[in-house]
C-alpha cells in the first residue's frame, strides 16, 4: 500500500512540475491571465518557495496588459507592504486600475483609503462614492462604511 501511495505521489508531483512549467511558457509568450497565476504561485509559495520579487514581476507584467486581478493584487500588496515596501499612493493607483473594470474589492479599499487618507487627502465625497459602488456590486463591508460614512 505505501508503494502506491509513493507512486501516486510521484505521478502528482511529476504533473504539478509539467503545469507549472507550462504555465511558464505561457506567461514568457505574453499570456496575461498564466503571468497572474505564475505571481500568485509565487506570492503564496504554491509549489515552490515563496517569492515576492517573482510574484511582482508576473504580477506587473499581467496588470500592464490590463487583467485587473493582478492590478487589484498589486495594489493589496502595496497597501499592505507585501513584499514591497507598503505605498498608499501605488496601492490607490493600482486600485483606482481595477476599479474602472468594476473590481468591487478594489473599489471598496479606494473607499477606504479616501476615508481614512490613507497616503493622500481624506475626501470624504470620494470614500462615499466608492462605498457604493462597492456595496452596489455585491461587498456588504462596503454597505455598512457607505451608511456610517453617511451618519
Amino acid at each position: 500500500m505505501k508503494k502506491i501511495l509513493f507512486y501516486v505521489l510521484c505521478l502528482f508531483s511529476v504533473s504539478i512540475f509539467a503545469d507549472f512549467k507550462k504555465l511558464e511558457a505561457m506567461a514568457i509568450e505574453g499570456d496575461a491571465k498564466a503571468q497572474y497565476n505564475l505571481g500568485v504561485i509565487y506570492a503564496y509559495g504554491v509549489g515552490t518557495k515563496k517569492d515576492y520579487q517573482e510574484a511582482k514581476k508576473y504580477f506587473d507584467l499581467s496588470a500592464n496588459q490590463g487583467f485587473s486581478d493582478a492590478q487589484f493584487k498589486l495594489g493589496s500588496m502595496y497597501y499592505v507592504g507585501e513584499g514591497v515596501i507598503q505605498d498608499y499612493y501605488k496601492a490607490k493607483k493600482y486600485f483606482e486600475l481595477a476599479s474602472s473594470q468594476g473590481d468591487s474589492d478594489a473599489q471598496f479599499l479606494l473607499g477606504v483609503i479616501y476615508h481614512k487618507g490613507y497616503g493622500i487627502k481624506q475626501d470624504y465625497q470620494k470614500a462615499k462614492e466608492f462605498y457604493n459602488l462597492s456595496c452596489n456590486n455585491g461587498i456588504p463591508e462596503a454597505c455598512v462604511s457607505y451608511s456610517e460614512i453617511n451618519k
